[in-house]
């Protein structure tokens, strides 16, 4: 591997691994506000007489709609500005905006505080993932990504056990305002005490001095078949878990009589030992079989998707204890495919475009996933409701198993391509 960079063999100090753990507090943080809004579709659709085609807007296609036109201005910004002062305006605008929603009267006082947690959140990960890049050397940026993707099920976990236990206590409304604080001393904490890592630290001189516009950014991104098909199978994989974890707390309240306190301790248990394992297994393997072969960044996320598709299946035709086991099997498998596909793309693109490029992939996450999948979700299941099928919910999260099927292909394709592509100083591994 060519080189040229000083530092490049050495590992991540303790600075960096400090950082690390702000922002997986700060990723978790993020989740936790998503999640809130999970667990609380029921208490928040009985109390102001919403739809699930208007819960699925507002928690799916809406959010994910906001979030993608400014996840990319927004990353743009952070691959050339101070870091530190945006994560903290980020972190600072959701929490509030999450502590605002204990005030809304109607869908469209809830949708706005919506579209605020959207459009700040969007640019967290692209944030995070240009500073771990210049805080890790490539051989370390697999389990580094894996561990800041423990956000998601540390915030899933809160979101879910936390939101439902507190919405049991006091009301869905002192929920969001209880659980909303925390990310402003976060924001806080950010500005204070976080130091950035120097940008490119990592790289050559000349890829590190290089800028781009959005446009030529996208450019460069549609020119490299790997991503393009890996930014394809992270939505058509989105599209399946992000509906199932959308919709999974209110399957079991509907299906198997669960209160929202139960629902939230199982869902929150499952999702957070699932994905918090997902995450670090995932993390370690990317590591060591990368370095061997490059194509284990596809084909670990396939090995995933092709768990998940049948466990998913049972969860949705049983109850009790064989239905847990299938939910955390699901939250495991899906899991499987954040560490290596954003670990990809920190390696094919050069410094100052990998907050922008890992805004694409979030992009793509929740245009297609979060958005489409969430409220192809709800969508479907007022139409089978309607048409009078007997488990309208279970029936449309099982026709959006599709992605998970496409995404097999999509990443196979992929893998054909990635030994060819790399950047100087930091390409892909081989043999």
């Amino acid at each position: 591997m060519v080189t040229g960079v000083k530092e490049i063999h050495q590992g991540a100090g303790a600075r960096a691994w400090w950082l690390l753990g702000l922002l997986v507090a700060i990723h978790s943080c993020n989740w936790m506000d998503r999640y809130l809004a999970t667990i609380l579709l029921q208490p928040i659709k009985e109390d102001l007489k919403l739809s699930d085609t208007q819960l699925g807007t507002i928690t799916g296609f809406g959010f994910s709609v906001v979030y993608s036109l400014t996840a990319l201005p927004l990353a743009r910004m952070v691959d050339v500005g101070p870091r530190k002062l945006l994560l903290s305006l980020f972190v600072g605008t959701w929490s509030t905006a999450t502590m605002l929603a204990s005030m809304v009267t109607g869908f469209l006082s809830l949708a706005a505080t919506r579209v605020a947690i959207a459009a700040s959140e969007s640019g967290c990960s692209p944030t995070a993932y240009s500073l771990i890049s210049d805080s890790f050397p490539a051989q370390f940026r697999g389990r580094a990504i894996s561990l800041y993707a423990l956000g998601v099920p540390f915030g899933a976990w809160a979101g879910l056990g936390l939101g439902g236990y507190v919405n049991a206590l006091y009301g869905w409304r002192a929920t969001f305002l209880i659980l909303g604080a925390p990310g402003l001393l976060l924001a806080l904490f950010t500005l204070l005490w976080m130091r950035e890592p120097a940008r490119g630290r990592f790289d050559t001189k000349e890829s590190a001095a290089q800028t781009f516009t959005v446009i030529e950014a996208l450019h460069v991104m549609k020119a490299s078949p790997a991503f393009i098909l890996s930014c394809a199978s992270i939505g058509l994989l989105a599209i399946t878990t992000s509906s199932f974890q959308g919709w999974a707390p209110t399957f079991m309240m509907r299906s198997q009589g669960l209160s929202s306190s139960a629902v939230g301790i199982i869902s929150g248990t499952m999702s957070g030992i699932g994905g918090i394992l997902a995450a670090l297994i995932a993390g370690l393997l990317v590591d060591s079989l990368g370095r061997r072969d490059p194509r284990w960044y596809l084909w670990l996320p396939m090995a995933g998707a092709a768990i998940l598709l049948p466990a998913e299946f049972v969860f949705l035709r049983s109850e009790g204890a064989l239905s847990y086991v299938c939910y955390f099997i699901t939250v495991f498998a899906g899991g499987a495919y954040v560490a290596p596909l954003f670990t990809l793309c920190q390696i094919l693109l050069p410094p100052r475009m990998r907050a922008i490029g890992s805004a694409a992939m979030l992009l793509v996450i929740n245009l297609v996933g979060m958005g489409g999948g969430i409220f192809a979700a709800g969508a479907l299941s007022d139409i089978f409701l309607a048409r009078g099928f007997g488990n309208p919910l279970g029936t449309a999260l099982q026709c959006l198993q599709f992605g998970a099927v496409l995404s097999i292909g999509t990443l196979a394709w992929a893998a054909t391509y990635v030994k060819h592509e790399g950047r100087p100083g930091n390409e892909v591994p081989t043999s």
